[in-house]
């Protein structure tokens, strides 16, 4: 099982919303990162890989090689996206999904073969799956509308 959560905030009075924290998981080993309250602050990242917890820092400035364990790899790339610049990329290795993510979005690269089975992503909170996904292999009809929105805490990630 693979998973990617992700809490919000509102910035500049609001309705708009920025990361706050995301945590992407496999199995028991996921990578916890949360953002300071600043555009151009510090990421924390919590890794438990396998093992023990180890906290890593990063301002995702430039090119850097942060963790490279049984489940997962974490570098800063340069990523020509929507708003291109540098992107903390988390690998995970057994499943090969790559997590780009910034402050301002998240890109996640998925093989095909888990394209029919994601849940959950909505991109502008107005709970219609067909304005928020782009997926080439299966046509957007498919999608299914997803749940009411909740600010409720999750077994994987308890609210504090």
């Amino acid at each position: 099982m693979w998973y990617v959560l992700t809490r919000h905030e509102f910035f500049n009075g609001g309705p708009k919303t920025r990361l706050k924290a995301v945590k992407f998981g496999c199995w028991k080993s996921s990578v916890t990162v949360n953002y300071k309250s600043t555009f151009t602050g510090t990421y924390t990242l919590k890794v438990i890989d396998g093992g023990a917890p180890s906290i890593l820092t990063t301002t995702i400035a430039g090119p850097e090689d942060l963790h490279n364990g049984k489940y997962f790899r974490i570098t800063v790339v340069w990523l020509n996206a929507h708003i291109p610049g540098w992107y903390l990329c988390i690998e995970c290795k057994f499943f090969r999904i790559k997590l780009y993510i910034a402050r301002h979005c998240m890109v996640i690269v998925i093989p095909p073969i888990w394209c029919n089975h994601i849940l959950g992503i909505c991109g502008d909170w107005n709970t219609d799956p067909l304005n928020d996904e782009t997926i080439l292999t299966i046509p957007v009809s498919d999608a299914t509308p997803w749940g009411p929105l909740v600010e409720a805490s999750s077994p994987l990630w308890p609210w504090p």
